[in-house]
């Protein structure tokens, strides 16, 4: 999902700059990042469900990133 947040990134680097500039209130940018938030968390879950029932893109995919994770709780 690098590329929505990358784009989430972007969008709420603008709002916080046209606050900056006084094109737009604080109150009114921080309903924007919300908005913009909400919207690349649902296209995060639609891409999610898009995805269920697909193989991985690599065989081995699962066991590595089970590994990752497992790796990681026991440092």
């Amino acid at each position: 999902m690098l590329i929505v947040d990358a784009a989430l990134e972007h969008t709420c680097a603008e709002f916080r700059s046209r606050a900056a500039d006084g094109q737009i209130t604080a109150a009114e940018r921080d309903l924007l990042i919300d908005g913009a938030i909400l919207l690349a968390a649902s296209i995060e879950e639609l891409v999610q469900d898009g995805r269920a029932g697909l193989p991985p893109a690599w065989p081995d995919a699962g066991r590595h990133s089970a590994g990752a994770v497992a790796a990681g709780h026991r440092g």
